[in-house]
């Protein structure tokens, strides 16, 4: 993990992209320090083509990756260390062997070698199959997707992936975290005039709007007109560049969801703490919902298939650990308890964004503002022409919160028009955790 101005940086992601260059036999991507920023994205790039640079690699990179992501600095080598298997050699103490020992940087006393875990390789045979791979990105936890090679103006809904078009790359200027107080400047352009900018414009415009309040300053009739008006892709742009989350935070929520064709009474009502890398996540039923008293904790380093918690009430005293794809889980939601938060929301629209372009199919949208259990949004809502299982949904509202990149409500319905999701992030709050908050001895839990 490489943490740029306090953004998450996956050196997978990275090396995957400089990879699926045909010029490049071999990368390794680390972070290493940077007064500025915390740390900056080195990469060391073995070259298939002897005439490649790294202002070419820079290039690309800068159509396949968000600006924080695109290496600084850029170093040639002959050859990288490594096992037969691929792997870099690392000793017990964590240094690397052989001709590692003179990958030093800066006069460190430690090889910055071993803080990768891997490194990508294209070998000599593969050739054809880098170019394909340049259709294909991977997602934090390292897995490759199909990605998209071209996208019709009408029906592109998300720029989710590796494009080689000019028109895809990514803005140079990185988002600020979420929970760093932002000084941005309203944007010069008004609303009205936004749409006739260029798409790049178009993000830059409404992730400035969005930092400093003028977005959210616009009264409907504003909003709607400036939302018509935008590129389709400015809004998928928008939303995976984020950041959609945080580090760690707090949110309140109000959930409901139809369980074996039975719609709930009344909603969950909901106090949940995350934190990632390791992802931990403590949730509580509140008072006045469906199942008040409930508590869970979920810990991926400890246990990444199951979770611990108890029913409340007379239960309470018998907490268990339970599959997050057991029957127990599956009684109370069609999810598991990592998709609790913004981030899962955000990922959702931009796969079914991914499925539109797949199928060829126009993404059409009613765009209203609403305020929705107090919390004004945008409310965009798309209706797919054949409806689940091809989509998740036959119809979908989601609920744009006017002062950051990410998704605030949700609204699913089924193809018989039945409502079968509705979630309300009511409350959202950085905050840092300590361990004790993931802890079921913590004696303000009920475990």
């Amino acid at each position: 993990m490489i943490l740029v101005s306090g953004f998450n940086t996956y050196p997978n992601e990275i090396e995957d992209v400089i990879a699926a260059h045909p010029d490049v036999r071999e990368v390794a991507a680390i972070g290493v320090p940077d007064e500025a920023q915390g740390e900056r994205v080195k990469v060391f790039v073995v070259k298939r083509n002897p005439s490649l640079t790294a202002e070419q690699v820079i290039a690309h990179c800068r159509k396949n990756l968000t600006g924080y992501k695109i290496p600084k600095v850029v170093e040639f080598r002959d050859e990288l260390p490594q096992t037969n298997v691929g792997k870099i050699l690392p000793d017990r103490q964590g240094a690397c062997m052989g001709s590692c020992a003179t990958f030093r940087e800066n006069s460190m006393t430690h090889c910055l070698f071993a803080r990768l875990s891997r490194f990508r390789s294209v070998r000599p045979d593969a050739k054809a199959a880098a170019g394909a791979a340049a259709g294909r990105s991977a997602d934090p936890r390292g897995r490759l997707r199909p990605d998209v090679a071209r996208i019709g103006a009408l029906i592109a809904c998300a720029a989710l992936g590796v494009a080689s078009s000019p028109v895809f790359a990514q803005n140079d200027d990185k988002p600020p975290p979420l929970e760093a107080a932002s000084a941005v400047k309203p944007p010069s352009t008004p609303a009205s005039q936004v749409g006739k900018l260029t798409l790049d414009q178009q993000v830059k415009w409404l992730r400035a709007a969005q930092q400093s309040g003028a977005l959210e300053a616009l009264d409907d009739a504003q909003l709607v007109a400036l939302f018509k008006s935008l590129d389709p892709l400015t809004l998928p742009r928008y939303i995976k560049e984020g950041p959609n989350g945080y580090a760690s935070y707090e949110f309140t929520m109000s959930r409901s969801e139809r369980i074996r064709g039975q719609w709930p009474d009344k909603p969950d009502y909901m106090l949940v703490r995350v934190a990632h890398d390791p992802l931990r996540i403590y949730a509580k039923w509140l008072p006045d919902g469906a199942h008040a008293g409930q508590e869970i904790i979920y810990d991926e380093s400890k246990r990444t298939d199951e979770m611990y918690g108890h029913l409340g009430g007379i239960m309470k005293v018998m907490p268990l650990w339970t599959s997050l794809n057991g029957a127990l889980a599956r009684s109370q939601s069609n999810h598991q308890v990592r998709d609790l938060g913004t981030e899962y929301i955000a990922r959702q629209y931009l796969e079914e964004g991914k499925k539109y372009i797949e199928a060829g199919l126009p993404r059409s949208t009613q765009i209203e503002v609403k305020t929705i259990d107090g919390v004004r949004v945008l409310a965009l809502t798309f209706e797919t022409p054949s409806g689940q299982p091809q989509f998740y949904a036959k119809k979908e509202t989601l609920g744009l919160d006017l002062r950051h990149p990410y998704f605030r409500t949700v609204e699913s319905y089924d193809n018989e028009g039945r409502i079968f999701e509705r979630i309300v992030f009511e409350t959202i709050t950085p905050k840092t955790f300590d361990d004790s908050t993931f802890d079921p001895k913590n004696r303000a839990y009920k475990f």
